[in-house]
């Protein structure tokens, strides 16, 4: 985990009053969903159709391969 993220994690981590981490958690909700529209929103529609598509072949099962075999793909790939 990033040092960043593990500061973000500590302090929330410590706040106890429930109003305060509702609010928390809509202010990173808000900035994600901001991100991840304006990303979507820059595709190209042959782009938006593919994403769209394997969104719904990743609820099959059968399409999904484990973590740790991708992890293990990756590794290769990225070494060279």
């Amino acid at each position: 985990m990033s040092p960043i993220k593990q500061q973000i994690f500590d302090i929330v981590n410590s706040v106890e009053d429930k109003k305060t981490l509702q609010q928390v958690y809509e202010i990173l909700y808000n900035i994600t969903s901001i991100q991840e529209s304006s990303l979507i929103d820059s595709l190209s529609p042959k782009q938006k159709e593919e994403l769209y598509q394997s969104y719904e072949e990743s609820k099959n099962p059968e399409n999904l391969i484990p973590n740790k075999e991708v992890v293990n793909r990756m590794g290769k790939w990225l070494e060279g």
